[in-house]
């Protein structure tokens, strides 16, 4: 019953990113350029003068692939509460890696917007195949689970900051309704 009533919900999605997927280029360069934009008025886009990209070439020309390690700095300084470092605003979640081959935890930003566009728009993509594949599926009808995470960790963190599990902060800031 309840999935009868979502999927027209997930057929417009499919077809939207069907859409999208014709002109894939076209659309990944859309999306860089919100990216830059995104980002241009953080310390790192500053650095690199985001504001003056503007084209995939001149990005590809001026931003440089970098390590984890040159990257640590800056997002220590984000898990210690400073914003506007990478992203614009203040950042509260961090995914903690289980350790690397250093011995050191990494810990990635875990922004709104990443959980909104990435995380929960990819469920719903998937979501929205898979009922496009199985027109007789009954998803929702039937008994869910969900596989928590923790926020625990050793760091002294700033007020509202949360370093744990990326599936801790993909539960913790799930709201369906704003894919």
């Amino acid at each position: 019953m309840i999935t009868s009533l979502l999927r027209p919900l997930f057929a417009h999605r499919y077809k939207t990113w069907r859409e999208a997927a014709s002109n894939i280029e076209n659309a990944q360069r859309l999306q860089l350029a919100r990216l830059i934009s995104k980002g241009a008025g953080t310390l790192y886009g500053e650095r690199l003068h985001f504001n003056s990209i503007d084209r995939y070439e001149t990005f590809r020309r001026r931003v440089p692939v970098v390590g984890y390690e040159q990257m640590r700095p800056l997002i220590m300084r984000m898990v210690n509460g400073e914003q506007d470092i990478l992203w614009p605003g203040r950042v509260f979640r961090f995914a903690q890696s289980s350790g690397t081959s250093d011995g050191k935890s990494k810990y990635v930003p875990v922004t709104a917007d990443s959980l909104r566009y990435n995380h929960y728009r990819g469920g719903f993509d998937t979501v929205s195949h898979y009922l496009h594949a199985y027109d007789k599926s009954r998803l929702f009808d039937g008994r869910a689970f969900i596989l928590g995470g923790s926020f625990s960790n050793e760091l002294e963190l700033a007020p509202g900051v949360r370093v744990g599990d990326l599936s801790a902060s993909l539960i913790d800031g799930i709201n369906p309704l704003e894919t």
